[in-house]
């Protein structure tokens, strides 16, 4: 009697289907959802389902039966599943895949070709270039212990370290470049050059060949601060612009003592009391000689217009007592005025950056008014930068 090739139904399937016991085979290619028939009656009935695409495919089983206890089973790309009918519910016989769960496969061979391929072994280890594991041990330059080493010795990985060459290591804490003796290492905290993080200030120097820490130098790596508050924290070197009496400060360490000294100083020229307006005398060549009235019953003066020429405001006070200047309109940059308050008795009040004059007329004051006493003398320069008048004594 002539034998008879037995072939099994087979079906390929793009979307959502619904297997008939006349299909012993279903490819799937894509996502979407196989159902099975009901497992009424079909008692031995064997159905095989694999998923050929890279999509997930959902084997659903009829109604409220059950695949192995739940209603569906998931494939993924590449997995199949061979099922059985008892009459009443699915089991899985066998499920398999490219990826699979106790083999190795590599260029197409399952494990059973890798044992048997001296060039490929498969047992704990994974091994590369056609390298068997007596090859490698018997390499100095490749031993298989609980490493993975690919190229000679250009890329080495253990439990603790990956190594590039001979000059690059890193490991779960740090990242090493340099050689036998390690030059710089990165942490998640600090950089290492020539195993240490340098002193407070210092910065990485290199002589064209070779890289060291050294020190920045007086003032390296120094912050400038503009307020007319003091710094809050401050190192040696840094610099301090008193926004409110216009002062460049530097902050000085000796070794035994910290503090903010004047990095620049104003010549203050003391005016002795009832001096009246023979100080013109003391500003000639510095102050130019200039000499404008100006008399006042107003308790506010404001934007006192000042002449050209202009060097010393001679203000005679006509009204009460304690009247007010609010601003100087004709300030440019570093021009010098003295104001004298020429009366026996009444004081003259400056008001610190009134609103009641132009904003670029202002004065600035170290508080917020400054008193002019009977014959005395204040000196303002006007400074661009700020568009205020400043007091220089």
């Amino acid at each position: 009697m002539p034998l008879t090739r037995l072939v099994e139904s087979q079906a390929t399937k793009t979307g959502t289907y619904t297997v008939t016991p006349t299909d012993s085979i279903v490819l799937a290619n894509g996502t979407f959802t196989v159902y099975l028939y009901a497992a009424s009656g079909d008692i031995g009935r064997v159905q095989t389902i694999r998923n050929i695409g890279s999509g997930s495919v959902t084997v659903q089983a009829n109604g409220a039966e059950l695949i192995d206890g739940s209603n569906t089973k998931a494939l993924a790309a590449g997995e199949a599943v061979r099922l059985t009918c008892d009459g009443t519910r699915w089991w899985t016989l066998s499920t398999s895949s490219l990826n699979a769960n106790n083999a190795t496969y590599l260029n197409g061979k399952t494990e059973g070709n890798l044992n048997v391929n001296s060039a490929l072994t498969s047992n704990n280890s994974t091994y590369a270039f056609g390298k068997s594991e007596g090859a490698l041990n018997a390499n100095s330059a490749n031993t298989a212990n609980a490493a993975t080493f690919l190229a000679g010795n250009t890329v080495t990985t253990n439990s603790t370290a990956l190594y590039v060459g001979a000059n690059v290591v890193v490991n779960a804490s740090a990242l090493f470049v340099g050689n036998s003796t390690v030059n710089v290492a990165l942490t998640s905290s600090a950089l290492f050059v020539n195993g240490n993080t340098g002193s407070a200030n210092q910065v990485l120097t290199s002589n064209g060949s070779a890289i060291a820490w050294a020190n920045g130098g007086t003032g390296g790596g120094a912050s400038v601060t503009v307020s007319a508050n003091t710094p809050a924290s401050a190192n040696s070197g840094d610099l301090w612009w008193d926004s409110d009496d216009g002062q460049l400060r530097i902050y000085y360490a000796d070794g035994t003592s910290n503090a903010w000294v004047d990095a620049a100083t104003s010549a203050a020229v003391a005016i002795a009391p009832n001096t009246a307006l023979t100080i013109a005398s003391l500003y000639t060549g510095q102050l130019g000689g200039g000499v404008q009235a100006l008399s006042t019953a107003s308790a506010q003066n404001a934007d006192v217009a000042l002449n050209a020429n202009c060097t010393i405001l001679n203000v005679t006070l006509t009204g009460s007592d304690g009247p007010w200047i609010t601003g100087l309109a004709g300030g440019v940059d570093g021009r010098i005025v003295a104001v004298h308050n020429s009366h026996a008795t009444y004081t003259l009040k400056f008001a610190s950056d009134s609103a009641n004059s132009t904003a670029a007329n202002r004065i600035y004051t170290p508080g917020t008014e400054l008193w002019l006493g009977p014959r005395r003398t204040y000196i303002f320069f006007y400074d661009t930068a700020a568009a205020r008048w400043r007091v220089l004594n």
